[in-house]
């Protein structure tokens, strides 16, 4: 079940019941939800679509799509836009400090992370070419560099090549992801490069989304 409502600051929480948990989800500042949107509605059909490919099993369950307040319905200016992903979290719960280790030990795995690229950019390519898109991942999936850690996050960062309908485009992709009680949390925002917006800018936006997440769900 899904419920948008608006903090006195004007920032946008989504509330989502997952795994017997109900959680409060507050969306980056200075975007909007845009789920039942255009872009929202492409979006989660394109993701479904990639995670029902052999090996995405794995990936996080996408629940809210947003992108910048007024650019719901605009395809053509979707960028940034970002998404939330829905885990479970595992038995005994992992703490936010395990998690990080965790990622850091899979992250360090270099057959593991190839396997996944490989299986994440033909699951990409497949996708793409039901909606009549010509993709070739140039490098393939980028490598995915831990940025920050703290006590409510860890955030990765990379950056995917890749020639569409014969044009390259470099995606900038940041994630966040908290470990809370019940359920894992990601959040993600994609930007072109020499886009709106700068890596660097969307870790920071996520960093500090990261306290209002933990804060409301205690």
């Amino acid at each position: 079940s899904l419920l948008l409502f608006t903090t006195s600051r004007a920032d946008e929480v989504v509330s989502f019941q997952y795994n017997d948990d109900n959680l409060l989800l507050p969306l980056p500042v200075s975007f909007c939800d845009a789920t039942e949107e255009l872009v929202g509605i492409f979006a989660m059909d394109y993701m479904k679509k990639q995670l029902s490919a052999e090996g995405m099993e794995i990936a996080p369950e996408p629940i809210t799509v947003f992108t910048r307040c007024g650019y719901e319905n605009n395809l053509e200016e979707m960028y940034p836009w970002g998404y939330i992903g829905l885990m479970k979290n595992s038995k005994p719960h992992l703490t936010q400090n395990a998690y990080n280790k965790m990622l850091n030990t899979v992250l360090g795995n270099s057959k593991f992370m190839q396997k996944l690229e490989e299986i994440a950019g033909e699951a990409t390519e497949l996708t793409l070419s039901e909606y009549g898109l010509d993709i070739n991942f140039n490098s393939g999936i980028g490598e995915s560099i831990v940025v920050w850690t703290d006590e409510n996050v860890v955030v990765l960062s990379s950056a995917n090549q890749y020639i569409l309908d014969g044009e390259l485009i470099i995606e900038n992709l940041v994630g966040a992801s908290s470990a809370l009680n019940k359920t894992i949390v990601h959040y993600y925002i994609m930007d072109i490069e020499n886009g709106v917006t700068t890596p660097i800018e969307n870790v920071s936006l996520l960093i500090d989304n990261s306290k209002r997440l933990v804060r409301m769900n205690k």
